[in-house]
């Protein structure tokens, strides 16, 4: 099953974990450049709050008419500086406020024989439509002229705004300029090791250059034999890049003979044995020889099986840039190859994800977007390659392109039948391949794969449809129907015959 992925996200603010009257004093806090205030008073702080929690002076401007006489300002009365538009904020830290509670708070808050100018509702709650309804209509008819109802969505928009981050961190330790700002500073390390990575490893999508990546927590480099559990867990090793990611750069792991199926997207690997010969400077001779003795045990199993079948899958891992904390591109006299210092604490070290690729250059697929299964084909371990009969007096006449000496099919060579003729042959078998059209043209071959097909599905898993078509055709002497069974035989030079 898919891991679930972690989306950077903020949660709700726990307005319930503050205590009434830090509650009290988070709403005056909001309320301060919400109006041009001439005062505001903490009434509930001191206990005998009449009923409400904060009361509030909105400044009013006086218009002078200097048309007027001074007998008639002086018959109108005069407005103390100090008084304004009476507003009153009541504070309720609950969950839940239902409609009839509404109706219960305005009738022990508000005068209608002298109500506020203003009145503001605030709660921790999650008001519905009948809630917001009957709030309007209790005020409409109690005579007050403003009302305002925050609820637990309006003070979270708040408290997100730039101007409120101080009230935020000063209530609830939170602060989303700073987060913002260090996600600044991260994005800008990034970018930096980003644009390195291109001038040092290229901009291509594909690349061969050989890395040295290290553990940037390793102070044992390069003597990996301090390390006991070394082969388990590297502390560095050496890659080869192999391209850029929209989130890092691709490095090649590993290499293994492989088996892919097209036609059926079935594949298996070999994995112990890399075939990737990375130039190792410490391998021994013994270590060389046993590697190239590996090396043939593993290539004789492998090709027994189809030349379409037959691949080298390589192991990707994307190293991201934000495991990457510093790049060297210059190496050290040891390894003289560019070094990237990461945080290694995946299970693959400093790799985040691993992929097998089949191909190279513009032509790869990935295994696991074709939505390949891997099957066992495998064995854990192989032994070494036994040799088959030499047919020394029997040989094979072929017609058709296919000419035994034409090397520009990589010493491999394919001959179908349908008469049972070659049955004699097994896999490791030795015969001469000869041209109808010319005696001298011969080579010794050894049989690696036979099997038996339909001719349609044997032209689907072939990379040419058309020229298998007409090679099967001139070896048959005949035009078979495509659901026909044919037997295949392939061969590859063989270099080893007296």
């Amino acid at each position: 099953m898919k891991k679930a992925s972690v989306t950077r996200t903020y949660g709700p603010i726990h307005f319930e974990d503050l205590e009434p009257h830090r509650f009290e004093d988070l709403v005056r806090e909001l309320i301060y450049d919400y109006k041009d205030w001439q005062s505001i008073e903490a009434t509930g702080r001191a206990g005998s709050d009449e009923g409400f929690d904060i009361r509030a002076y909105e400044r009013v401007f006086q218009n002078y008419n200097d048309s007027e006489s001074e007998s008639e300002q002086d018959e109108t009365p005069s407005t103390h500086p100090m008084d304004g538009n009476l507003w009153m904020i009541q504070c309720k830290r609950e969950k839940s406020i239902g409609p009839q509670k509404v109706a219960k708070i305005i009738k022990e808050t508000v005068n209608p024989n002298s109500p506020p100018y203003g009145y503001i509702l605030v709660a921790s709650a999650v008001f519905s439509k009948k809630f917001y309804d009957a709030f309007r209509e209790g005020l409409k008819k109690a005579g007050v002229m403003e009302f305002y109802l925050w609820g637990n969505a309006e003070l979270e928009d708040m408290l997100h705004m730039p101007k409120y981050d101080r009230i935020l961190f000063t209530f609830f330790g939170i602060s989303l300029v700073t987060k913002k700002r260090t996600r600044t500073s991260e994005i800008r390390s990034l970018v930096t090791i980003k644009n390195k990575l291109y001038k040092v490893l290229g901009e291509e999508n594909i690349g061969h250059h050989e890395i040295l990546i290290r553990d940037i927590n390793d102070n044992l480099y390069p003597r990996e034999k301090e390390y006991a559990d070394f082969h388990l867990r590297p502390r560095w090793g050496k890659y080869y890049f192999k391209g850029n990611n929209v989130y890092g750069i691709w490095v090649q792991l590993r290499m293994h003979y492989g088996f892919y199926n097209a036609r059926l997207k079935e594949w298996d690997m070999f994995e112990g044995f890399d075939s990737s010969m990375i130039y190792d400077e410490f391998e021994t001779e013994e270590e060389r020889l046993e590697n190239m003795k590996n090396n043939l045990a593993v290539r004789n199993f492998w090709e027994r099986f189809p030349f379409s079948s037959q691949v080298e899958i390589s192991v990707w891992a994307l190293l991201k840039y934000e495991q990457i904390l510093l790049v060297d591109d210059k190496g050290g006299p040891i390894h003289k190859i560019p070094h990237i210092y990461a945080d290694y604490r995946f299970e693959h070290g400093p790799f985040s994800r691993i992929i097998h690729v089949i191909g190279d250059g513009n032509n790869i697929k990935f295994l696991e977007r074709e939505g390949a299964t891997r099957i066992s084909l495998f064995p854990k371990t192989l032994s070494a390659p036994k040799s088959g009969k030499v047919h020394k007096n029997k040989i094979i006449l072929i017609s058709g392109d296919n000419k035994p000496n034409d090397r520009n099919a990589y010493g491999k060579y394919s001959v179908y039948d349908q008469n049972g003729k070659y049955d004699f042959l097994n896999p490791g078998d030795v015969i001469v391949l000869k041209s109808e059209q010319n005696s001298d043209d011969q080579i010794k071959v050894k049989l690696s794969c036979k099997y038996s097909i339909k001719i349609k599905d044997y032209c689907e898993e072939a990379q040419n449809h058309y020229l298998v078509q007409q090679e099967i055709f001139q070896q048959l002497k005949k035009q078979a129907g495509e659901d026909e069974i044919m037997d295949v035989y392939e061969f590859v030079y063989h270099y080893d015959v007296d």
